[in-house]
């Protein structure tokens, strides 16, 4: 006769994570008062959770055996535990974005199925990145994991080409060159500022280009453009030279002096008699104009005076 197993539990149902606490079960024989029970235990996986199987066998001294079993089966609805979470991150535009995971654990299955999704919105000023990771367990309980990471753009622009200074002849200011500008985030615009300072001798332009991004950062490259007369005042109608009697009347005339820069020119004057004597001269007319910058122009008119004309007899009487 097989012994008697008392105090056997029924089957029962428990959370993953939960004790199940091992009854005590004894056996009883007709013939041995000594019987050993023992308990082995053994897990099965579950599509949702997993089942324990615990045996309770007895056997007496004649070899009469006999075997009870509880099934515990624990079923999961708890989620994953996140057990590392990447931290939220600033990071300048074109510098390498690091990358991290996320990680879980789950209280009742071995393995927890990871999805990853990342997410970009672009903005005026840079971007923002939204990597989401989900910790799915095998009854379907879920927990999710998020990494935000800002990116910034604090780098101005960079000119993609440099201007030397200049000159240029007076009245002609050059028009700006075209001047382009590169940045790491985004669209770079020049814009372009003159400043011009008159002197006693034309101009000085100071130029600035100014390169802004979308989120305002902004460079700037000065060029000096300089006004260089070099340029003599240009002289027109100037009087010829004449051959006069010595009862002509010499005719006033002064020539026209005008500049490419200076518009009151400096005229002076003079004039010298050379090869005087008793039969006539000679008569130099100089003009000399000085532009703001002391360029001359000078010109001159010859008058020859000579006396070609006979004498003439004049009647007098004297009253006696």
């Amino acid at each position: 006769t097989m012994p008697t197993l008392v105090g056997v539990p029924a089957d029962q149902g428990l959370l993953c994570g939960q004790d199940p606490s091992a009854a005590i079960v004894v056996a009883e024989d007709d013939c041995d008062d000594d019987i050993t029970v023992s308990l082995t235990s053994e897990t099965e996986d579950l599509a949702c959770g997993y089942s324990m199987i615990r045996t309770w066998t007895a056997t007496d001294d004649c070899g009469n055996t006999v075997s009870a079993s509880q099934t515990i089966t624990f079923t999961d609805e708890t989620a994953p535990e996140v057990m590392s979470e990447p931290a939220d991150i600033t990071v300048e535009c074109g510098a390498t974005v690091p990358f991290s995971e996320a990680t879980f654990s789950d209280n009742c299955a071995d393995e927890v199925l990871v999805t990853f999704l990342t997410n970009t919105v672009e903005n005026s000023c840079g971007s923002v990145i939204t990597n989401t990771w989900t910790g799915e367990d095998e009854c379907g309980n879920q927990t999710i994991a998020t990494q935000t990471i800002t990116i910034i753009d604090t780098t101005a622009p960079t000119f993609d080409s440099e201007l030397d200074n200049e000159t240029f002849a007076c009245g002609n200011i050059p028009a700006a060159a075209t001047v382009t500008a590169s940045d790491i985030c985004s669209e770079a615009t020049v814009t372009v500022d003159d400043v011009i300072v008159e002197s006693a001798c034309g101009l000085e332009v100071t130029r600035t280009y100014t390169a802004t991004d979308a989120c305002g950062n902004e460079v700037t490259m000065i060029q000096i453009l300089s006004s260089n007369d070099t340029e003599d005042p240009v002289a027109t109608n100037v009087p010829a030279d004449l051959s006069l009697s010595c009862e002509d009347a010499v005719p006033a005339a002064q020539p026209t002096f005008t500049d490419n820069c200076t518009e009151q020119l400096d005229v002076q004057y003079s004039f010298d008699f050379v090869n005087e004597s008793v039969c006539g001269y000679t008569q130099i007319n100089t003009w000399t104009a000085t532009d703001a910058c002391g360029n001359q122009t000078e010109v001159s008119q010859t008058i020859i005076v000579v006396d070609d004309t006979n004498p003439v007899f004049v009647l007098s009487l004297i009253h006696i």
